[in-house]
């Protein structure tokens, strides 16, 4: 909330590096206080703490759901969801842009007639195709770059029925490979370029690889701020979980990791694949950027110096490594 109440992506980044930070740090020590006047005894505290910390990282390593609750953030919006509007996509400020049903999957699409390229544009774990920045890039690939693109919400998400018990791994390869199918099928003869945000980064290499296995490859891949794993970037991002890494083999321990969107060993055989990171991006580490570039034969890896984690589209940088990309071959 408060990030979307300070305007500019200046300060929302500044907020996002400084001010959580500190918040999440007085959180921590106005819980210390609280528990050492209840108590009496900074050492039974400090015990106390310690018990609570173990416990509350054995369930989160071991218990799927709550996993998945981590992952897929649809969950956050499902109180405001039942009226978003996305089925008039110029109100949010697409260009071109028609709402479209491919069977459960809500999706935006925007047709450029002379076009031999189409994007299908999968986002990450927060919020809609209808974000800000979502509808910044879709409008740069097809205005600028003059892509066709299909912009679509995972099931669980926005107007997208859910029709499994839960959202998983498995469901959001499915759609992403569903919406593969359908570009393929109305454009027969254009050049299919998947491109993954953050975690549907994960699911571009999810399905880009099971694609390629099955003799069905794609032309290109982009992905932005793209992860090794979810484990990967859990173990780098959370407060609690960069806290336990100082423990020796804690990351060597057999936890039940489920729904890790891993890309670390399979990304080693996709080809032609742009990897974009920021510097300042503090939510997915460039590193992960480096990392899989390294791993995977032939890839390109651009590093931007701004642009954070949501609006590396904003970087004129990022926006000629894109077009330079999808240029033909």
């Amino acid at each position: 909330l408060i990030t979307k109440i300070i305007n500019g992506n200046k300060w929302k980044q500044w907020y996002q590096r400084r001010v959580r930070g500190w918040l999440i740090w007085l959180s921590l020590f106005i819980f210390l206080c609280a528990m050492w006047f209840v108590t009496g005894s900074l050492l039974l505290t400090l015990f106390i703490d310690l018990i609570a910390f173990l416990l509350l990282m054995y369930v989160i390593m071991n218990w799927p759901w709550l996993q998945r609750k981590f992952i897929f953030t649809n969950w956050l919006l499902q109180a405001m969801q039942a009226d978003l509007g996305l089925e008039q996509p110029e109100r949010f400020g697409l260009v071109g842009g028609v709402n479209r049903k491919i069977g459960q999957l809500g999706c935006w699409y925007v047709e450029i007639p002379s076009s031999q390229t189409v994007v299908v544009y999968c986002h990450g774990s927060s919020g809609t195709r209808g974000s800000d920045y979502r509808v910044e890039l879709v409008n740069y690939l097809s205005q600028q770059l003059h892509c066709s693109v299909y912009s679509f919400d995972y099931r669980g998400y926005a107007d997208s029925l859910l029709d499994v018990s839960e959202m998983s791994q498995v469901s959001v390869v499915a759609d992403a490979r569903k919406i593969i199918h359908m570009a393929r099928l109305e454009h027969s003869t254009s050049k299919i370029v998947l491109y993954g945000h953050s975690l549907g980064a994960g699911v571009v290499c999810q399905a880009a690889y099971q694609l390629s296995e099955e003799c069905l490859p794609l032309d290109q891949i982009v992905l932005e701020a793209p992860f090794v794993s979810v484990a990967d970037w859990a173990y780098d991002y959370y407060l609690i979980v960069r806290i336990m890494n100082v423990v020796p083999g804690f990351r060597g321990f057999p936890w039940r990791f489920t729904d890790i969107l891993q890309a670390k060993d399979i990304i080693g055989k996709l080809r032609n694949v742009l990897i974009l990171s920021a510097e300042d991006d503090t939510v997915t580490l460039s590193s992960h950027g480096a990392r899989l570039h390294a791993l995977c034969p032939g890839s390109t890896f651009h590093l931007a110096t701004k642009g954070g984690h949501n609006h590396l589209i904003q970087q004129e940088s990022v926006k000629r490594a894109i077009a330079q990309h999808l240029e033909p071959r």
